[in-house]
């Protein structure tokens, strides 16, 4: 029986190879796109399930008044945390790289981590060699991937040199293949010293507090405590050392913090909002996650539908098979048996064809998602069977029910017109095939616009022709601001070099110091600036209002400070100059407003930004990391060397030479936009061409079947154009019910997209128009090809066919 089988499918096959490869491709893409969703949810959701304590341990988020969130807070709240009822808490800090000097060699590392003795009590790592004790604040335990070229053979008890003192290397930790929202290369312990250095501090949020709560239900009540405890240690002494009641210093200065939340270890991976998330490793885009399962199940089931749609046409072509068959004694038990079984062979070949496209897409889809996505379908292959059985069973048992409705009669005789409802089935499946059409297509459009006018529009500053030159002293005895001087001085000096320029504030990337800037009561939370005069200039930002520093001004170093108009809009004053804001309690002039720009990218909207003088908060400038040179692109390469000869001179580094141009480090903020839109177009690609194949097949069935009705009309004297009228209507009024029902969730799918870009485009009826358009003029070309070679047929065959 299933060697007749197989050489029926086979038969059948080979009078149908494109219908057949054609269908094969679309099932194949179809399943290609959820397995790839599934493997990347698989991979992501992974993230701290390993960890004992995952459900135990919460992160602190700072929400502010103002709508930010900070994953950080001061050093001084945690060991006060004991008496709220906190069993345990730990700061982390952000990594860090750096070097360690072993038998006299700098070898440097990245992903370098200051911890707490208790580190491993929130995340216990697998040792490999030594242990989990940490006694002392000189202890190193580095990943075993990296011990070797970090630290050497046999690294247990080798003393290590690192910022000036003597390490020394009590154990090695493994991942073992689990991931982990925290994943660093090398733990330095002492993390105690800076926590008891900063217990009255206040102030500074610059690590992660994590907690292990003695009661995790009463979540709600600790974080009233806390506020209680910022309220004491805060504002009640600043109220107290400006000689007014609290309430009267928050109503003239704010209160920047609104409330504390709490996410437990187990969910930071997975939060909506990316910014709640306080671990070190990124956490997963959730809403392109979304937006990726969503497309690839609508494309798995267009591909189902567009199978279904076809294996219905392809069963009524054989409506003389089955009825002869059931003549001669076959039952309607073994024709179900015989499509279930030609269903799983093609299912079953679409997948390995899927396999094939998963493996060879997955170097793309690694560096898109910026996720590991492993792919082994053996430790799945139980799932992914009853995936393909059901909807084996799907697919033949909407073509059984189907033939079972005819009589043996009308299957022997090929009356299967009309009154059928397979034809209501099949004309449903296609407008349900034009909604998802309609939808990419509209999609792709949006995407496409908003992507577009991003790259088109203005970042408020001149990128091109501007190298970013890394500082970085790691010679702790050195004056900062003197060392800065000297380096900036030395590169103004070479050809070809037209400005340097400098700021406490990376472009295009990284974290920002920031506090609360006050203006009449109300509280802001700031970008803090600072900058040398040329820093704007050289970047050629605009003053909006007043004046920029002046070198020569003394004030412009003590009490004046700029201001973007970003602030100015959020504090509601479009007449900020020579009023006074207080920043740290200190009050300073506003001298000018700067225009906005884009800081960080365009996906972000501007931020609120308070600009000093290098001299005026000179342990806010020591934070500079970096020095803008605005060349004469002529003479890039000499720029380059001779700045690369400057920097071996200084040897204020022992890091190597390296350089980056700011137009680079803008277009890779936009790499991510460019591949959602290259990706979305793709996806177009293939539903269309899916939803437009499944058009051509249906219409040539139906064509077959209207074959006689077609000769009739020619020789009643009906032309060819409205033969093709009369034809084509049925299929542009499935495209209008399509289109019809795809508008409202096309709207609002794009809309929710687009409300995650600070500077968006609006959806416009345009794109509607030309959506419909392009699909409809599609389709009427397919009717057109196909009309057009049924009304050439010969009509004195067809008259009489019965």
């Amino acid at each position: 029986m299933i060697k007749n089988w197989l050489k029926i499918y086979w038969r059948n096959l080979s009078k149908n190879k494109v219908y057949f490869v054609l269908t094969l491709l679309g099932l194949a893409l179809g399943i290609w796109g959820v397995l790839l969703s599934y493997l990347y949810y698989k991979e992501e959701v992974q993230y701290d399930q390993w960890n004992p304590y995952k459900d135990e341990v919460f992160l602190v988020n700072t929400n502010l008044n103002d709508g930010g969130i900070w994953t950080a807070a001061p050093y001084a709240i945690g060991p006060r945390l004991k008496d709220l009822g906190v069993e345990d808490y730990m700061y982390l800090p952000y990594y860090h790289a750096g070097y360690v000097e072993v038998d006299g060699e700098k070898r440097f590392f990245t992903k370098g981590l200051q911890i707490q003795s208790n580190f491993f009590e929130f995340f216990p790592f697998e040792m490999i060699q030594g242990d989990k004790t940490i006694q002392d604040p000189t202890s190193i335990f580095v990943l075993d991937t990296y011990a070797q070229a970090l630290i050497g053979p046999d690294p247990i008890g080798k003393r290590v040199r690192y910022q000036g003192e003597w390490f020394v290397v009590k154990g090695v930790y493994s991942f073992t293949g689990n991931p982990s929202s925290i994943a660093p290369t090398i733990l330095f312990s002492g993390m105690e010293k800076e926590v008891k250095a900063n217990l009255d501090n206040w102030g500074d949020y610059v690590s992660t507090l994590y907690i292990k709560p003695t009661h995790p239900n009463k979540l709600d009540r600790l974080a009233k405590e806390m506020k209680q405890l910022l309220y004491d240690h805060v504002y009640v002494r600043l109220a107290k050392e400006k000689g007014q009641t609290t309430a009267a210093y928050l109503e003239e200065s704010g209160d920047f913090m609104k409330s504390y939340d709490f996410f437990s270890l187990s969910e930071q991976h997975t939060l909506t909002n990316a910014d709640a998330n306080g671990t070190l490793e990124a956490s997963v885009n959730m809403p392109r996650f979304y937006i990726l399962v969503g497309l690839a199940l609508a494309i798995l089931l267009l591909a189902v539908v567009n199978y279904v749609n076809l294996l219905l046409v392809q069963t009524l072509k054989r409506h003389r098979e089955f009825a002869v068959r059931l003549i001669a004694g076959s039952s309607y038990v073994k024709i179900f048996g015989q499509l279930l079984f030609e269903c799983l062979l093609t299912l079953v070949t679409a997948s390995i064809l899927s396999c094939v496209l998963v493996e060879l897409s997955l170097p793309s889809i690694r560096v898109f998602l910026d996720s590991r996505v492993p792919f082994s379908l053996l430790d799945h292959w139980a799932y992914f069977l009853l995936f393909l059985i059901g909807i084996a069973l799907l697919a033949s048992g909407i073509s059984y029910g189907v033939i079972r409705r005819f009589t043996l009669f009308r299957l022997l005789k090929g009356q299967l017109s009309h009154g059928s409802s397979a034809f209501g089935i099949r004309q449903g499946m296609m407008i349900f095939q034009f909604v998802i059409a309609s939808f990419f297509i509209l999609g792709t459009g949006v995407v496409y616009r908003q992507v577009h006018y991003m790259l088109d529009k203005e970042l408020g500053l001149s990128k091109e022709e501007i190298l970013i030159l890394p500082f970085v002293p790691t010679n702790s005895a050195v004056n900062t601001f003197q060392l800065y001087e000297t380096y900036k001085k030395e590169l103004q000096g070479i050809p070809g070099v037209q400005q340097v320029g400098g700021a406490a504030f990376r472009l295009a990337e990284g974290g920002y110091n920031s506090t609360s800037l006050s203006y009449q009561g109300v509280s802001i939370q700031v970008a803090n600036v600072a900058m040398d005069v040329e820093y704007l200039d050289l970047l050629r930002i605009k003053i909006a209002a007043g004046r920029g520093f002046v070198k020569e001004l003394a004030s412009d170093t003590i009490s004046n400070v700029l201001v973007n108009k970003k602030f100015e809009e959020k504090v509601g004053d479009e007449h900020l100059l020579d009023k006074q804001v207080i920043w740290n309690g200190m009050p300073f002039t506003v001298v000018g407003i700067v225009d906005n720009y884009h800081a960080k990218g365009l996906t972000q909207d501007y931020l609120p930004m308070v600009y000093f003088r290098s001299e005026t908060i000179p342990w806010l400038f020591e934070q500079v990391q970096e020095l803008y040179v605005r060349f004469d692109p002529t003479k890039i390469d000499q720029v380059l060397a001779e700045s690369e000869k400057v920097y071996g001179q200084l040897k204020f580094s022992v890091y190597p030479f390296s350089y980056e141009f700011l137009s680079q480090r803008f277009d890779k903020k936009m790499k991510k936009n460019i591949q959602e839109r290259d990706s979305l177009l793709t996806l177009s690609i293939i539903v269309v061409f899916i939803a437009l194949f499944g058009l051509y097949s249906l219409v040539s069935f139906n064509l077959v079947n209207q074959y006689k009705e077609i000769a009739i009309r020619k020789v009643l004297g009906a032309s060819n154009t409205v033969q093709m009228q009369h034809v084509a209507k049925q299929y542009v009024l499935q495209v209008v019910l399509g289109f019809g029902l795809a508008i409202y969730p096309s709207y609002y799918f794009m809309n929710t997209w687009l409300s995650a870009y600070a500077f968006r485009i609006e959806i416009s009826w345009v794109n509607f128009v030309v959506a419909f358009l392009f699909l409809l003029l599609v389709t009427v070309l397919i009717v057109w090809f196909k009309v057009r070679q049924a009304v050439q047929l010969n009509v004195l065959q067809h008259i009489k066919y019965d």
